[in-house]
């Protein structure tokens, strides 16, 4: 057992949510003094020198016996909070890096790497640049649920244009932008009967899966159940037709499949 100067070590209980110790032991001890080291640090600005000198002196009271398995699961605390800080002040680092020169994507953060970084509750130690991330993070979250909803609504082409656009001015990477890259690029082709652009091409040559008539003079979006493939329609000719309502007449089933460079996963 680990004794100190005046008094003996009895025992140590940490809360490492709530940074919430119980300690018995004497005030002059190392033990204790390194534990108080541990609460003040994880209280106060993160620093990253104070951390790596704190974690240092701490290494001579990793030997004891389980009697300082408290002591032991604080020094990981200590060792993950460093983790999280520095992760959370390289990402806004990599962002406002971003903003200056406007970088390719490839120098984006990406969102799911940020939300890894927010998911912890509370949070492991006092970082002020983590309520700045959050914020990156919520302006990124509200373009994707615009996203969401322009997809699941068939927005026009000049709308997802927008959308797009919005996305690639954000310095944060997110999946939702490889569909809306897709539609950016989109290049009509004729559909058999000269009278509709459709291009819907999963499991089907050549991208058609049927002729389409009488919509109005903007290209939709169309999505399965499953929202797995999507399926985009242009208007070239429009036409009228006695019913007032659009028709969509299927191709046959082809013989041998083969995945259009449109079909969005």
């Amino acid at each position: 057992m680990l004794s100190c100067p005046n008094k003996a070590f009895v025992g140590m209980s940490v809360n490492p949510l709530s940074y919430d110790a119980v300690v018995i032991l004497g005030d002059r001890c190392p033990a204790y003094l390194a534990l108080n080291r541990f609460l003040n640090i994880l209280q106060n600005v993160f620093l990253h020198d104070a951390f790596v000198t704190t974690l240092r002196k701490a290494e001579q009271f990793l030997w004891a016996s389980s009697e300082m398995d408290s002591f032991r699961d604080m020094v990981k605390n200590l060792i993950e909070a460093q983790k999280w800080a520095e992760g959370i002040r390289g990402c806004v680092t990599k962002i406002e890096l971003w903003l200056c020169h406007r970088d390719s994507n490839d120098k984006k953060v990406n969102l799911e790497f940020i939300d890894e970084l927010l998911k912890f509750t509370p949070a492991p130690c006092n970082e002020p640049l983590y309520h700045k991330l959050k914020d990156y993070a919520e302006e990124a979250r509200l373009l994707i649920q615009d996203i969401d909803t322009a997809l699941s609504m068939s927005s026009n082409m000049s709308e997802l244009e927008l959308l797009y656009s919005k996305a690639c001015g954000l310095p944060i990477y997110m999946k939702e932008i490889v569909v809306l890259n897709g539609l950016a690029d989109f290049i009509p082709s004729l559909s058999p009967s000269g009278l509709w652009t459709a291009v819907a091409s999963y499991g089907t040559p050549n991208g058609w899966a049927g002729e389409v008539e009488d919509f109005p003079t903007h290209i939709y979006v169309f999505l399965t159940r499953d929202r797995t493939h999507r399926v985009k329609v242009a208007s070239h000719r429009p036409t009228s037709h006695p019913t007032g309502s659009p028709r969509v007449h299927p191709l046959p089933p082809p013989q041998a499949t083969t995945t259009s460079t449109t079909v969005l996963k």
